[in-house]
């Protein structure tokens, strides 16, 4: 018993010392060993957690070739941008006139609540299907004249917000009333659309859609 009680406390003495000095070389160590496990750099992981030491300073030297290799590549990309300088200039230049674009207003909503006569208000609340009262509105917007058409329309003043070009403001004044049936082909809606063209005269430059 006195033997083997010996034994064992050498064998615990030694166990200690050697986890004394494996924590002293803990930090540097757990982080070489954490960084190889963990890494996704190719070779690193071999280099780490091999069993045999020749194989550990194989992959350790490919590593090191390796990423002499990347930074060589690197240096030689960096030095071959500085070779060819590159720089921008920007200049704005002014145009002393623009050429005037077309400009078209579309309201597909054909006639104003405020403006709409008995009749329609009560195709609107009428109990009919979608195609009867599309066909009942082009009947009756077909029996009055364009002028009525267009009183019962929408009007500029209230669509327009603001309009401006080239610096000066346009007024609703400026534009051009248009009307015709909209027909869309395939589907059950045929629509009153009024159109709004503009003819606008600045520095005694006409400009027309």
């Amino acid at each position: 018993m006195t033997v083997l009680h010996f034994l064992y406390k050498s064998a615990t003495a030694m166990e200690k010392a050697q986890e004394t000095v494996s924590d002293e070389r803990a930090p540097i160590q757990k982080l070489y060993h954490e960084f190889g496990d963990m890494t996704t750099l190719h070779g690193m992981r071999r280099a780490v957690s091999s069993n045999k030491c020749w194989i550990r300073g194989i992959w350790t030297l490919l590593v090191l070739v390796g990423a002499g290799l990347a930074l060589y590549q690197f240096i030689s990309i960096v030095r071959e941008f500085q070779t060819s300088p590159v720089s921008t200039v920007v200049s704005i230049k002014y145009q002393p006139r623009l050429e005037f674009p077309a400009v078209t207003l579309c309201n597909l909503n054909p006639i104003r609540l405020s403006k709409a006569s008995q009749a329609i208000k009560d195709l609107v609340n009428g109990t009919e299907t979608l195609e009867q009262q599309n066909a009942k509105l082009e009947e009756l917007l077909s029996e009055n004249s364009t002028e009525e058409k267009m009183l019962m329309g929408h009007s500029m003043e209230d669509m327009l917000i603001d309009c401006k070009f080239n610096g000066v403001s346009i007024s609703e004044i400026l534009f051009k009333k248009f009307f015709f049936l909209l027909r869309i082909p395939n589907k059950l809606i045929s629509r009153a659309v009024w159109l709004y063209s503009i003819t606008f005269v600045n520095f005694k430059t006409i400009f027309s859609t």
